[in-house]
């Protein structure tokens, strides 16, 4: 899930990743805003599942202001759809 997921972050513009954490799976990443510039911080991690299977847990909040708009609802929607193009969901 991991790869499938690099895909999804090499897919998106203004993503720069700034820490990743072996011992617990856990990546931090900067989304900058079009306009503005502004950080939206992005963490995700992965957790192995039975079988060789896996999921994660994924949450994007902004650095400034009071009010994102929905950008960050929007983004990890946007991020989760391109993921199950890239790994399709199994039950």
């Amino acid at each position: 899930m991991q790869l499938a997921f690099s895909n999804v972050i090499a897919s998106e513009e203004r993503v720069t990743k700034v820490e990743a954490t072996d011992r617990d799976r856990t990546e931090r990443y900067i989304q900058r805003s079009r306009l503005m510039g502004f950080p939206d911080t992005i963490v995700v991690r992965f957790f192995e599942r039975p079988g060789g299977r896996s999921t994660l847990a994924l949450y994007s909040r902004s650095q400034l202001g009071k009010s994102d708009f929905g950008v960050n609802r929007a983004r990890i929607a946007r991020w989760l759809e391109k993921l199950t193009m890239q790994a399709p969901v199994s039950n």
